[in-house]
């Protein structure tokens, strides 16, 4: 519901995963979505379930480390979803994100506080590391980055960040 409107649009997706996000994005008219994961078996994923889709041409996947891929030109949106879960770094990270984005750039980050969050540090023990927010971290993360104007909202198990880039 961010990406309003999305018609004629420009989206990058990091982190895309089977590509849910860029495909629902193609679908409701944006130009072009370009799908960033460093899995290659997601890439693999989401360029199988493109073929199926009508608006498919608008979307690209490519596998990458969105860190240093050098993208041609900069996004309308960008979308973070399921991304910073796994980033260290968030600060630079979300640096690059707005440096490649025109207007807004929407984020979920994972609530560190209540019972969902301790059973998923429990699950990811052994997995890979997870990194976890709380509401006043992510306020001092986009302070810092000095964003014009940002919104942080709690929905369920995370906080939906939306940077307005175009304020």
């Amino acid at each position: 519901a961010g990406c309003e409107p999305v018609r004629g649009k420009t989206v990058v997706d990091i982190g895309c995963g089977p590509g849910v996000y860029a495909i629902a994005l193609a679908k409701r008219g944006a130009a072009h979505v370009c799908g960033v994961d460093f899995s290659k078996s997601m890439i693999n994923l989401a360029k199988q379930k493109v073929k199926n889709e009508e608006d498919g041409h608008r979307c690209k996947f490519i596998h990458a480390d969105f860190m240093t891929y050098p993208f041609a030109d900069k996004f309308d949106y960008a979308v973070a979803m399921g991304f910073m879960d796994y980033i260290q770094d968030a600060k630079k990270v979300v640096e690059r994100i707005l440096s490649l984005t025109r207007e807004k750039a929407f984020f979920s980050f994972p609530d560190s506080s209540g019972l969902l969050a301790w059973q998923r540090k429990l699950r990811y023990t052994k997995k890979c590391p997870l990194f976890m927010y709380s509401e006043k971290e992510l306020h001092t993360l986009f302070r810092d980055i000095i964003c014009k104007e940002y919104q942080i909202k709690k929905i369920s198990r995370d906080f939906f960040v939306t940077v307005n880039i175009a304020a």
